[in-house]
């Protein structure tokens, strides 16, 4: 899926969201997440890349036949925080995560993306993407924030 990735100035670059390799993976250096190891049958991760850079990742992992959880999000350690290259990064992956939702999530999980948070990062959840805290460190984006999501970064009408 093609994607516009903003950098720190605001000009906008053409960048894809595509399904990720274990060779993809197997390259990264500096990275928190040890990805190669993350790969596995009830899962798929994807890559935000532009050209052939990998800009963040993340890991969809079937909790059923149902629906999926975001299990694991991460940029390119060139690409965290304030002062990362590309200031909407993590919200594509966001994005892309809430339009699958609704592709690929069955009966009443259609369009919830659910996920599991860390404490120090639950504020910002809930504020930057209206996520809700349903269970400890559980966390959810509803169908109607999700769309705001979409819309707000894929430029989709769902």
């Amino acid at each position: 899926m093609e994607v516009i990735l903003l950098d720190r100035r605001g000009k906008e670059i053409e960048g894809q969201i595509l399904m990720a390799t274990r060779n993809d993976v197997k390259k990264l250096k500096d990275w928190n997440f040890n990805w190669d190891e993350l790969f596995s049958k009830k899962s798929t991760i994807y890559k935000l890349q532009l050209k052939d850079q990998i800009i963040g990742l993340v890991k969809h992992h079937w909790e059923n036949e149902e629906h999926f959880n975001l299990a694991n999000i991460e940029l390119s350690p060139r690409n965290i925080g304030s002062k990362g290259q590309y200031k909407n990064a993590a919200d594509l992956l966001f994005a892309y995560s809430a339009l699958q939702s609704f592709k690929i999530n069955k009966k009443g999980y259609k369009g919830f993306l659910a996920f599991k948070s860390k404490g120090k990062l639950i504020n910002h959840y809930v504020k930057k993407y209206k996520a809700e805290l349903v269970f400890r460190d559980r966390m959810i984006i509803s169908p109607r924030n999700c769309k705001i999501l979409i819309k707000e970064n894929l430029k989709i009408e769902i």
